[in-house]
């Protein structure tokens, strides 16, 4: 059932299901927050790994969820030459 081609019989069956429940609006709309929250996520870890170098760039590219990548990378820039202001603004010249 859970098949990429079936996605859409899947969809409509959770939907289905959780209309049928108490509190179907407080339901469809927590899971809706999550998919929202997990795009964004997304988002943010394409545009902090495009930004780092190589070396630090392999040492992190696993981590999926941006704030443990935000903190890993916090760790390993510590004791850069580097300021946390530089940094960030290395980032933002990378984007603009």
């Amino acid at each position: 059932m859970l098949e990429k081609d079936l996605y859409d019989s899947w969809k409509s069956r959770m939907e289905l299901y959780m209309q049928n429940r108490e509190h179907e609006r407080m339901i469809l709309e927590s899971v809706e927050h999550e998919k929202i929250q997990a795009d964004c996520d997304l988002k943010v870890t394409n545009i902090i790994l495009q930004g780092l170098p190589y070396d630090i760039y392999s040492l992190v590219n696993h981590h999926r969820v941006s704030k443990d990548l935000w903190e890993r990378i916090q760790l390993l820039m510590q004791g850069t030459s580097l300021t946390k202001q530089e940094w960030e603004c290395k980032l933002y010249d990378a984007f603009d």
